[in-house]
């Protein structure tokens, strides 16, 4: 029950906060919500451009590392492909290994310090190459890295292994998303200030309409509002001014009535008084007067 009357509560107290808050919260809520929907949808537009990008990249790598090393494998020569490949690692600073396989499997040539890990091997081993290479994710310390393998030789004399990290892709994606971030943070702040002079302009009326409704309530007929703009707001200031004459005449009427009254019932209590007609004549004449 509590649960279900919180968003009751939430409701009530946003209905009773001012006319400039309302303004200056909506205003502020879409800004916000167009702004972190933007940067959402440009993260996401940015990270599929630059992950085929990546991969692109990282096939056309493998690519000349297939076509350089098809001959190297063909006359055997290892120590020429182990330059290559460490040649290929050093020129290009997304790559982070590069590995050469025959066609059986056996490692030729590879980037890493002493041995090839073995589950890297038979992480992207086997099927089909549909656009010429093939792409696998992979799990590391350093986030994702993409395994690009393309046959050389057309998988006949091996396959050219590269490595691609996305931590390029990671920096610029934070980098926009930060740029993203400070854009809605000053349009945010600029909103707010021009909510808040338009709350000014509409709510002032209306602040000096609520100051003299409660004057004429309280019995102050002569007070007056001034109609600044034709609009709504400008038009209601006018019908209360007018609503507000219209009571200051009924009040004089009320009171001139009133006073009628009265005096009619001190003659008619003067007459009760006396018989005698002159003496009657004499003190209502006085009372009248």
């Amino acid at each position: 029950m509590k649960a279900m009357g919180l968003p009751k509560r939430l409701f009530s107290w946003a209905l009773g906060v001012s006319v400039r808050a309302k303004i200056m919260g909506i205003g502020l809520g879409l800004i916000l919500l167009f702004g972190f929907g933007a940067i959402l949808q440009v993260r996401v537009s940015m990270r599929s451009v630059l992950e085929l990008e990546m991969e692109e990249r990282g096939a056309s790598i493998a690519r000349d590392v297939a076509a350089r090393a098809a001959d190297l494998i063909l006359i055997d020569d290892l120590f020429s492909l182990r330059d290559l490949v460490k040649s290929t690692l050093e020129s290009n600073k997304d790559v982070r290994y590069i590995f050469v396989l025959d066609r059986r499997g056996n490692v030729l040539a590879h980037t890493f310090g002493h041995f090839l890990p073995p589950d890297l091997q038979a992480a992207n081993a086997g099927g089909d190459y549909p656009r010429g290479f093939r792409t696998e994710p992979l799990q590391s310390e350093e986030g994702i890295i993409r395994d690009v393998a393309v046959p050389i030789f057309e998988g006949r004399a091996g396959v050219a292994r590269v490595g691609m990290s996305g931590e390029r892709l990671e920096k610029i994606l934070a980098g926009t998303t930060r740029r993203l971030l400070l854009l809605v943070t000053a349009v945010s702040l600029f909103g707010v200030i021009m909510a808040y002079l338009l709350t000014t302009i509409l709510t002032k009326p209306l602040l000096e309409l609520k100051d003299v409704a409660r004057a004429v309530g309280s019995g102050d007929f002569g007070r007056r509002t001034q109609v600044r703009f034709g609009d709504e707001i400008g038009q209601l200031t006018a019908a209360f001014n007018a609503m507000a004459d219209s009571l200051e005449v009924s009040r004089r009427e009320v009171i001139q009535r009133n006073e009628e009254l009265a005096t009619l019932n001190l003659i008619a209590a003067t007459v009760s008084q006396s018989l005698e007609l002159q003496k009657v004549l004499e003190d209502a004449l006085g009372k009248v007067m």
